[in-house]
């Protein structure tokens, strides 16, 4: 048994012996290994220690840009992309539209820029700036190409200069002197009224705030509505807010004679339920309570409907009729 044993112990011994030779080579592979090791992890801060001190001249450069910015569109302008070290993948930036040149400190944050992004942008405007088309916002120093592209689709702006519409010939007369001479009324932006219960998208886009997208979601919303009652309901369009809203107030007017009323004794619930202030379950509602008891004899007697309750009766009692 010990022989078996003791054969067995020199077969393993034999089986897994290795020379002074291998020994030495095994050892300089781990070492090799171990250094790499090392080499990877230390390697950045060996060759990289100087970092550039792009934060120590950051209020030179904004302070440079605010000052500069405004000028002869042909003036050469330094290339500042390079020094931005930030990212331009940024996972929590929200897209939604806005215009740049009414656009709130907290949206600016929400579409990913920084504090200092910020404050030179209100320097430019502070000093007289604005933004006309889209690619005005790209010559701002901080916006690399990249971010452009993935802001431009929401960018409230024309992509180009329409024809110039701060003067109007309306109308033509003769001046006082009638010498025969034609005087042009000049038109004057302080005197601008549009009424948005008419309005096409070129009348919008002459209120400084309001291009294209959102004209024409302001008149998207009226069509669904059958017309606007307040200035007020221009707060449930989007992009618009509550800021927004209040810039443009005083260039807005009103006509109730222009709204479409609505029969609720002879309309469907199917064409009924795609009002806005309606859902679909509130339509069938009012349509079903008619078919029960007759026609309505005034428009309050929706609320007789037990899904209708004040406050949407508040909201829709203007858009409907009885007769």
């Amino acid at each position: 048994m010990n022989k078996k044993r003791n054969a067995l112990r020199n077969h393993l011994n034999a089986l897994f012996e290795i020379s002074k030779p291998e020994r030495n080579g095994i050892i300089i592979v781990i070492l090799l290994i171990v250094a790499m090791i090392i080499y990877n992890f230390s390697a950045p801060y060996i060759f990289y220690s100087e970092k550039p001190l792009l934060n120590q001249h950051i209020d030179e450069i904004d302070n440079w840009i605010a000052n500069n910015a405004i000028g002869d569109d042909n003036t050469e302008k330094p290339d500042y992309n390079s020094l931005l070290l930030e990212s331009t993948e940024q996972p929590n930036r929200k897209l939604f539209i806005f215009n740049p040149n009414t656009a709130t400190n907290e949206e600016w944050i929400a579409l990913g820029f920084k504090e200092r992004n910020i404050q030179s942008l209100r320097k430019y405007l502070a000093k007289g700036g604005t933004f006309k088309i889209q690619s005005d916002l790209a010559k701002m120093y901080f916006i690399t190409t990249e971010n452009y592209q993935a802001l431009k689709p929401y960018i409230d702006l024309p992509e180009s200069i329409e024809r110039n519409k701060q003067t109007y010939d309306s109308p033509k007369n003769y001046n006082a002197e009638g010498n025969g001479k034609y005087e042009t009324k000049k038109y004057d932006d302080a005197n601008l009224k549009v009424e948005i219960n008419s309005a096409d998208t070129t009348e919008l886009k002459r209120i400084k705030g309001i291009g294209s997208f959102t004209a024409k979601k302001i008149i998207q919303f009226r069509e669904h509505l059958g017309g606007y009652t307040s200035i007020d309901q221009l707060i449930d369009v989007y992009p618009l807010n509550a800021e927004r809203l209040d810039s443009i107030r005083k260039f807005l007017i009103v006509d109730l004679g222009l709204m479409k009323k609505i029969n609720i004794n002879e309309v469907p619930a199917e064409q009924l339920s795609k009002h806005p202030y309606l859902t679909s379950a509130q339509a069938k509602s009012i349509i079903a309570y008619r078919n029960m008891h007759g026609k309505f004899n005034q428009v309050e007697d929706i609320k007789k409907s037990v899904l209708i309750d004040q406050n949407t009766f508040e909201k829709v009692k203007d858009y409907l009729r009885v007769n």
